[in-house]
């Protein structure tokens, strides 16, 4: 590492080295990466013993992504540059999948299921919040949308960000690579 340098009163680091860039950027990768494919992996599997498709189907895409960084960090790790654009794509296509899933979500909304979920102990704590019962219903589908609203906001920001990084890293790891 540079030692830092004093200017105008303002301590300033020097940029990385292309390969200390390298070696985040692969770290990042591969964690990302890993705990995506148990994540979503785990919520494939839990969906599929639920019998719901939708969430089964989307857990395995997410799970493809998580396979997508993998490949692109091992990419990198094997000193070829389209590495970078596998992590840019695994990004891009997790996205995609959260923004479906969420969307799919938000327009299958089951009435009958926020019947279901309502037990005598929710009814009461409903109750005490001052929400009548014939009211219940149309709060949990809110909560519902408002949730999956959230998810996909988190996801654009979370995901886009991903993406964005490993773009901005696109010259460091051209000059890491290129000096291997």
């Amino acid at each position: 590492m540079f030692p830092s340098l004093l200017m105008a009163g303002k301590t300033v680091q020097p940029p990385p080295l292309p390969l200390e860039t390298l070696h985040k950027v692969l770290r990042l990768a591969s964690l990302d990466a890993r705990m995506l494919i148990v994540v979503a992996g785990t919520f494939a599997l839990l969906a599929a013993a639920g019998r719901e498709v939708p969430g089964a189907l989307a857990g395995v895409l997410a799970v493809g992504a998580g396979t997508m960084e993998l490949h692109g960090a091992n990419r990198l790790r094997e000193g070829v540059i389209d590495g970078g654009r596998w992590l840019i794509t695994s990004q891009m296509w997790l996205l995609a999948v959260i923004l479906g899933y969420c969307a799919w979500r938000l327009t299958h909304f089951d009435p009958a299921w926020a019947e279901r979920v309502i037990t005598p102990q929710l009814e009461l704590q409903f109750n005490e919040a001052g929400i009548p019962r014939e009211d219940i219903p149309a709060f949990v589908q809110l909560v519902y949308q408002i949730t999956y609203v959230i998810v996909a906001v988190v996801s654009i920001v979370y995901q886009g960000g991903m993406a964005w990084y490993y773009r901005s890293k696109r010259s460091a790891l051209t000059l890491a690579l290129g000096s291997r």
